[in-house]
Order: C-alpha cells, then structure tokens, then sequence
C-alpha cells in the first residue's frame, strides 16, 4: 500500500478551497485536550479479550455487545414520539 503523505494532502485540500486553516497558538491546543478516557464500557476488558482472540469476528462481537443498545435506541426513537403525543392530548 502506498503511503500517503499528510502535508502535502492537507496543502492540496487548501489549495481546492475545501478547507481553512490558520495558525494558532499551540498552548491553547494542549490545554483543552482529553488526556484520559472519562470511562469505558462495562464489558471493555471482555470485549478487548475477545478482539485478540482471532475465532472471534468483529461482526459477531458486535452482535453479541451492541444488539441490545440498537434495539434500545430504536424503541426510544418510536416511543418518545408516541409518548410526547400523549402528554401534550392530556395536557392541551
């Protein structure tokens, strides 16, 4: 694979316009930066387990840890909606 250098892409993207950069203070960089993950999941350490173990596909990894807070998102996305109905015929 060839390597890809990072300069002279981020120059090309300004010269097309696409993006705008300006020179900043470096300090103020290293001040606002997240040096610690606030907190992990509760399964990290399985999940990292399972990740080196190579039997083991991203795919069903994801199907074992993720299904349920998909599942759990698309109730809110169709409940909330029903629910704020509701309030506002009781209320109104």
């Amino acid at each position: 694979m060839p390597q890809i250098d990072g300069e002279k892409v981020f120059n090309n993207l300004i010269k097309l316009k696409a993006i705008t950069a300006q020179k900043e203070n470096i300090k103020d960089y290293f001040v606002i930066q997240q040096t610690k993950n606030l907190f992990k999941p509760l399964e990290y350490e399985e999940i990292i387990t399972l990740f080196k173990d190579e039997k083991y596909s991203i795919k069903k990894i994801s199907r074992k840890y993720c299904k349920k807070q998909l599942r759990i998102s698309r109730l809110k996305r169709i409940i909330l909606p029903l629910y704020l109905k509701v309030k506002d015929k009781l209320n109104g």
